[in-house]
């Protein structure tokens, strides 16, 4: 705009003192060209519109406000304004040292126990900490949601749980498509006794209470070795997901997937290895898992079964046989009067693929 001015200036100057000079026109005008006299007509009436605009504060001001904020302010007005979501932050969150806040690695040791917060509205107990994180992030799956309730409202404290799988589905209805949340859930005690459940519901809150509340009816109980480990290496399927048991000494920890990590923490196994083969869908995984996990053997199971003493090289008593399981006195006679009178070998027993040794349970045991 000011080249512009500045042009239109010179122009005009230019203008006037070729017209004050009357006796110099003629010789002038010879000197410039019609594009030249057109360039300047209009920079004079672009000059004399700039001279009369009118800055004072007018309607159009008002319209140019409406525009703007039509532009940045988001939705505008002719969809509606933008739903403003209060959210609802606690007071004492946003105070630092006077709500007695403990954070992990800043005003506190790292690993802090869990703290329990109990909700006298609803009479349930939620198992809440400083810094819980999924997964993946501030996900639900792999955060707790605190302690299952029963039917009657009871709230059980000995039982914790984990969210493995939450995700949004639909079903397709005659009003139109349903959209619902799903959630799968693992409960247990960390004494042997766990289970899963599946809930739906339209939030996902509720989904997962669903289903929290609904695995203490499925309970499984898990049989562990010296409460550390499982009894012997097995090989499960369901479906297409095929996992691979593997017993482990103490200190090896849990080397597996997460989520049958998570199933073999609230079961309270330490020392496990897992190989998962196939779909890792987090239903068929759970399943399989606690397929594998019932269908073990224990020690007094196989020695009632074949009527001998298990016997195990342990490493702490110098690689020494001990016996850690032995059969009763009516088994054994069993086992003695059916080898006794049978003349010809039983071929299951010599070409038995687990020699002898630990035989997982099929389907039909387990039901």
């Amino acid at each position: 705009m000011a080249a512009v001015l500045r042009r239109c200036a010179s122009c005009s100057s230019f203008v006037k003192s070729a017209l004050t000079e009357r006796n110099s026109f003629s010789t002038s005008l010879a000197l410039f060209k019609k594009d030249v006299w057109v360039t300047c007509t209009k920079a004079l009436i672009s000059a004399q519109f700039i001279q009369n605009r009118n800055y004072a504060a007018s309607d159009k001001d008002k319209e140019y406000e409406k525009l703007w904020a039509a532009v940045t302010g988001g939705r505008g007005t002719g969809r509606g304004t933008k739903k403003k979501i209060v959210k609802g932050v606690d007071p004492k969150l946003l105070k630092y040292d006077k709500a007695g806040l403990k954070w992990e690695g800043f005003n506190a040791p790292i690993g802090i126990g869990e703290e329990e917060k109990v909700d006298d509205t609803e009479g349930e107990t939620v198992q809440m900490r400083t810094v819980q994180k999924g997964w993946s992030g501030r996900t639900w799956p792999g955060r707790s949601i605190g302690s299952p309730l029963t039917a009657d409202g009871v709230v059980l404290k000995d039982f914790h749980s984990v969210v493995i799988e939450l995700r949004r589905v639909s079903n397709m209805t005659p009003g139109g498509r349903k959209k619902t949340q799903r959630a799968i859930v693992v409960v247990g005690n960390k004494n042997g006794v766990a289970g899963f459940g599946v809930g739906r519901g339209q939030a996902p809150l509720s989904a997962m209470k669903q289903a929290r509340n609904k695995a203490v009816n499925y309970l499984y109980f898990v049989e562990r070795c010296n409460d550390h480990t499982i009894y012997h290496d097995l090989e499960t399927r369901h479906k297409k997901t095929i996992i691979n048991f593997y017993r482990k000494p103490p200190g090896y920890g849990l080397r597996c997937h997460r989520a049958i990590k998570e199933i073999a923490v609230l079961l309270g196994i330490k020392d496990m290895r897992c190989k998962v083969r196939g779909p890792t869908t987090p239903l068929s995984l759970i399943r399989a898992a606690f397929q594998g996990l019932l269908s073990q053997e224990t020690h007094q199971q196989l020695a009632d079964r074949t009527g001998l003493n298990v016997v195990e090289l342990r490493a702490e008593c110098g690689m020494r046989p001990v016996i850690v399981a032995s059969p009763s006195v009516e088994t054994q006679k069993k086992m003695l009067k059916k080898r006794s009178d049978k003349d010809e070998y039983d071929l299951n027993e010599i070409f038995d693929p687990y020699r002898g040794l630990h035989r997982p349970k099929k389907r039909t045991e387990l039901l």
